[in-house]
């Protein structure tokens, strides 16, 4: 929530049971009243919910909401006529919808056409200033990190490091979601490959990540699908080669191999000597200037964003 410019808070509201959460949670909005409350989303799959919260906060704030999964696009095509309804009052409530990419946004425009709300595409990315990490010559310490779902498609990266030569070793790191028994098929598959250090780590914190990536020479993300992975950015601001599936649009400097083909990845990591250097952007990409820029318009406080349907 945003109140004044003179005022900022980094308290926790609350943590336990969804309900309890929520009920603070609008109780807070009563009684501070900020000029704009922000909400954040992945897939949006309990929309009934989302949309309760902005109904109430938009009684006393100016609201928005920032979808950040990839899959949002096709749930939306798959969702009952109750959410869909749920939906399509969501956008007619909010002030302003962020898409991390535009497949977020074109979605929207393409389901609800009329929709009262405006919408703009801003990664989800704020850079942090840090060395750029040296590139190594043979680039044969690979990261990957993400849920312990199918939709990160573990299995196509374990299959093509298996054929990849030259690799000393990759780091796995799972967190937040854990699906049996997709998450023990994919430890099964682990312990199978033997020629390679597979290190796996599960939710660690983000000063213990970081660290990881800044060890590794490649990040791997081999997405079925994808919103705008904070993650990649992060790789390329911090100086490493990123190869990725082709399910989503990449930022400029990310290798591109077609989605869940473990040929080939194996082949495009078997070229990662020949990758040239000068395709990997400088740490320059911030988008905190067109999200400030937003939320300041929202606010009436002088500030300019381009929003795509105006």
């Amino acid at each position: 929530m945003a109140g004044d410019r003179e005022e900022s808070s980094t308290n926790e509201l609350c943590r336990g049971p969804t309900w309890r959460v929520i009920f603070k949670l609008l109780a807070e909005i009563v009684s501070q009243r900020p000029r704009v409350v922000h909400f954040h989303i992945s897939a949006g799959r309990n929309a009934p919910v989302i949309l309760l919260m902005v109904a109430w906060a938009a009684f006393f704030s100016k609201t928005v909401l920032t979808i950040h999964s990839g899959s949002f696009p096709a749930y939306l095509k798959a969702v009952s006529r109750w959410r869909r309804f749920c939906f399509r009052r969501l956008f007619n409530t909010l002030d302003l919808c962020i898409g991390v990419s535009r497949q977020i946004t074109d979605a929207i425009a393409e389901s609800f056409p009329k929709v009262s709300c405006r919408y703009a595409v801003i990664p989800a990315f704020i850079a942090v200033p840090r060395k750029q990490k040296n590139t190594r010559e043979k680039r044969d310490y690979i990261i990957a990190s993400g849920y312990a779902t199918k939709t990160y498609d573990w299995m196509c990266l374990l299959d093509a490091v298996e054929k990849t030569n030259g690799l000393k070793r990759l780091d796995m790191v799972f967190y937040n979601t854990y699906h049996s028994p997709y998450y023990e098929q994919v430890r099964a598959r682990i312990r199978e490959i033997k020629d390679l250090e597979i290190r796996m780590f599960n939710d660690l914190p983000q000063d213990v990540f970081q660290t990881l990536l800044l060890e590794a020479d490649i990040l791997v993300r081999p997405t079925l699908n994808d919103g705008d992975a904070v993650v990649i950015r992060e790789a390329l601001a911090a100086g490493l080669f990123v190869i990725a599936s082709d399910a989503a649009v990449r930022p400029r400097g990310v290798h591109l191999f077609p989605t869940s083909d473990p040929d080939a990845l194996a082949q495009c990591l078997d070229a990662r000597a020949s990758f040239p250097e000068t395709e990997i952007p400088a740490n320059e990409v911030d988008f905190s200037t067109p999200l400030l820029r937003a939320l300041q318009a929202l606010a009436c406080i002088p500030g300019d964003v381009a929003l795509e349907n105006e």
